[in-house]
């Protein structure tokens, strides 16, 4: 991107389709289950003086060739193994749930969400589990192409500030704020039914018990129930913390936060403006 951008001030290139010059031969080689960014046309910086993230979106910065290489991750930790399939999982949630899904991101974060659910305990409890290590990188390549469809939402939004501003790595952000965004969002009614949608690949046995004939508030609930399991279960085999606290982020950081994920790129998608008030909520909730 850089060289395709040179003598520019990077800054200015932020945005969709600001960027004019087309990329070098580009060779995408992943070494974690989780970004996606082989095959995104979403490229994230990180602006240490400024303490934010810079958002850029092109067709020009998807990759021109991706391989996935499963030896890559097999010596991730448990911890490392668990937070970016749980980016890779909020890519596909988001994607499912974007004012601008689709058939075509829905095809793909169905199939990321039952790939990573039945494969990311397996690969924290052995990163030498190579069938395993292979599905999640098969499902965040799915999910980055689920949302280079359709985009993401309040949890990128918010999840971008707290990593600019607190220095939290993405995915621990992403698994720590899923669960409190999907109850935020169905406790207002946003989303209703399409969280549901994706209960019987998250977790087959418990759509199987609920029926088909369950009601989609009943599905939402159980599928928000699933998330907080899963972080339950990372958190109690791995310690991967799961507050802000935890994380030692003052709660005199959180209205800074708040103001920065208003304006995050990613809130253009979410269903319904993300007020200050809102984002707090979240964050607090997290806390």
């Amino acid at each position: 991107m850089a060289r395709a951008c040179e003598g520019v001030d990077f800054a200015t290139l932020q945005g969709s389709e600001i960027l004019k010059a087309d990329l070098p031969p580009f060779i995408a080689v992943p070494t974690t289950a989780g970004t996606g960014s082989e095959v995104t046309l979403v490229a994230v910086v990180a602006d240490t003086h400024k303490h934010a993230k810079l958002s850029f979106t092109s067709y020009k910065l998807v990759p021109h060739v991706a391989i996935l290489d499963p030896a890559l991750t097999s010596s991730l930790p448990p911890k490392l193994t668990a937070t970016t399939g749980m980016d890779a999982l909020t890519h596909a949630v988001e994607a499912h749930t974007s004012i601008q899904k689709n058939p075509v991101s829905d095809a793909f974060a169905a199939k990321a969400v039952e790939l990573i659910a039945a494969n990311l305990p397996t690969a924290c409890r052995n990163g030498a589990d190579t069938e395993a290590r292979t599905s999640l990188a098969l499902a965040s390549l799915m999910a980055g192409a689920a949302f280079s469809n359709a985009m993401v939402g309040i949890v990128h939004a918010i999840g971008h500030s707290l990593g600019g501003l607190c220095r939290i790595p993405h995915g621990q952000a992403m698994m720590m704020l899923l669960p409190h965004c999907v109850r935020f969002n169905l406790d207002r009614g946003i989303h209703a039914g399409l969280y549901g949608q994706l209960l019987d690949v998250l977790a087959p046995a418990r759509a199987a018990a609920l029926g088909a004939g369950a009601a989609p508030e009943a599905l939402d609930r159980a599928f928000l129930d699933e998330l907080t399991a899963l972080n339950d279960l990372f958190h109690r085999e791995y310690g991967v913390p799961l507050t802000l606290s935890e994380l030692g982020v003052s709660r005199d950081d959180l209205p800074a936060v708040a103001k920065q994920a208003r304006y995050d790129g990613a809130a253009l998608y979410n269903e319904t403006e993300i007020t200050l008030e809102d984002a707090m909520a979240v964050l607090e909730a997290a806390y």
